[in-house]
């Protein structure tokens, strides 16, 4: 494989990583190796510890206790790997007399696995700590090749960027799976709809009311349906004062409200069909509730009786009956709500109760 072919490999790595293994054996035989390895570490004062490595096709090594093996492996020293802004070589040659022995132990260990000569670089990503690749010669077998340590430097930075795209995208795949189970236990239906009006996504009750008013289906959905939720919903999205639309099915009825999303919010929402543009979101018309403690507290990152204060102030009870019922002073309780106004950087009670009846969890809340 020529090099614009591995670096493709390697960049779409970042997105699957199966394809590291195709990227590996590649380098296998362009360097001679017997096994081609990518590390990340994080740097303690005593070692390089591995956070995750990975091997091509041939690789003969257990990775399933990489700390057992970061605290017997030489290589891994603090010591002779310092910080650096480049790339940075070592082999076993580099290694100070005073660890032969440790050195020596290391590559019996290996040995018996059938890998000879290391070579291996490495390359700083920040505070997301530090790349490696390494190539072991089989043991026995061919050298290893004389572009060897050219390869390598060559690979390095490419090698640091996917993995630091690698984690960014495991990040933002984090993130999205919170938001999946966030909106899965809300007790709305909701529903991500692209600029066009189409549903692209939706959650467990959303697909209920999909169900229920036929919306899945085109089959049993008119023009007139679709058409008559799409000009609903881009009409509370477009309206200066955004009401409810009662939608009826044959199931019962639905009150729904659409709402815009903020574009730095895509990344964080289900996507598989496209971006969306704006929510809609949806109740039973006789199932109003009240804003619960936990949705509370998973919305606005406050904590669990901060949440629990929110979700008494939204249910019309004053702050002296929320001490009383909490068996604290009004001193107290008045600590704790300035402590959610300014989480919430809001400046009066009165703005704090309409942020939430006007968040996901109290779009469609009792009336007190």
């Amino acid at each position: 494989m020529d090099d614009a072919g591995i670096l493709g490999h390697l960049y779409g790595a970042a997105h699957d990583s199966r394809r590291l293994t195709i990227v590996l054996d590649a380098l296998r035989d362009r360097t001679g190796a017997g096994s081609v390895t990518i590390h990340w570490f994080h740097r303690r004062a005593d070692r390089l510890r591995h956070r995750w490595m990975v091997g091509c096709s041939q690789t003969p090594v257990d990775f399933s206790d990489l700390g057992a093996m970061d605290d017997i492996n030489p290589r891994t020293i603090a010591a002779l790997n310092p910080v650096h802004s480049g790339v940075v070589m070592l082999e076993d040659s580099h290694i100070p007399d005073i660890l032969s022995d440790e050195v020596a132990q290391w590559q019996r260990r290996l040995r018996r696995s059938g890998l000879g000569h290391f070579i291996g670089a490495r390359m700083a990503m920040g505070e997301l700590g530090e790349a490696g690749l390494a190539v072991h010669a089989s043991h026995g077998g061919m050298a290893l090749a004389a572009d060897c340590r050219a390869t390598l430097t060559a690979m390095m930075p490419h090698v640091r960027e996917v993995l630091k795209l690698s984690v960014e995208n495991a990040q933002r795949e984090q993130e999205r799976e919170s938001m999946r189970l966030l909106i899965d236990q809300m007790r709305l239906g909701v529903l991500f709809c692209n600029p066009s009006g189409w549903i692209i996504t939706a959650n467990a009750l959303g697909q209920r009311w999909m169900r229920d008013a036929a919306l899945a289906m085109p089959e049993r959905c008119g023009p007139g349906h679709r058409a008559r939720l799409v000009a609903g919903a881009r009409g509370l999205l477009l309206s200066d004062r955004p009401g409810e639309m009662r939608w009826t099915t044959l199931e019962g009825d639905w009150l729904i409200r659409a709402m815009p999303l903020m574009q730095n919010g895509f990344d964080t929402i289900p996507q598989p069909l496209g971006r969306p543009s704006h929510v809609i979101v949806g109740c039973d018309a006789d199932s109003r509730v009240s804003p619960t403690p936990g949705e509370l507290l998973s919305l606005f990152g406050v904590t669990r009786v901060e949440a629990e204060l929110l979700a008494h102030l939204c249910m019309g009870e004053d702050l002296r009956a929320f001490a009383q019922s909490r068996g604290v002073s009004i001193h107290t309780a008045r600590t704790q709500l300035k402590q959610v106004m300014a989480k919430t950087r809001t400046h009066r009670q009165s703005d704090l109760v309409r942020l939430v009846m006007n968040s996901p969890a109290g779009l469609f809340s009792s009336p007190h």
